[in-house]
């Protein structure tokens, strides 16, 4: 169910959500969210992709657009016992490419970054890689 509640920007563009929205929500402090901002409409949504205590990473990636290759790269994380909260791709236009977003919960795995980031560059598909903690 949609509900509209009028909310006041504080300072430094602050956003505070009444109490019991923020609970119904579960938005709490510490907690991740990731915002989806429409610059041309002017709209932005939130959605919850993790609960605080978690140790999290970006990866952004240029992949070659072609069967498998997500269930390729998840087969990796998943191997290192890192888990994805997110991911969205999207293809590039006239390039045979696809752009690749992930948010992985890396609190349980064993391995590097940089190990990782090694392990994902030799997947011959893999074109573009940047991967980055999230504080």
């Amino acid at each position: 169910m949609r509900t509209y509640d009028l909310i006041k920007i504080r300072s430094n563009g602050v956003i505070e959500l009444p109490e019991d929205v923020a609970f119904e929500l579960g938005i709490i402090e510490g907690a991740y969210l990731l915002a989806e901002i429409d610059e041309k409409d002017k709209e932005i949504s939130f959605e919850r992709i993790a609960l605080p205590g978690k140790d999290l990473i970006e990866i952004d990636a240029v992949l070659e657009d072609k069967p498998g290759v997500l269930a390729k790269i998840a087969s990796e994380l998943g191997k290192r016992n890192m888990n994805i909260l997110f991911n969205e791709a999207d293809e590039i236009e006239y390039e045979k490419l696809s752009a690749l977003v992930i948010i992985a919960d890396i609190s349980k795995s064993k391995i590097s970054l940089e190990e990782l980031e090694k392990n994902m560059r030799a997947m011959k598909f893999v074109k573009e890689l940047e991967i980055k903690k999230i504080d």
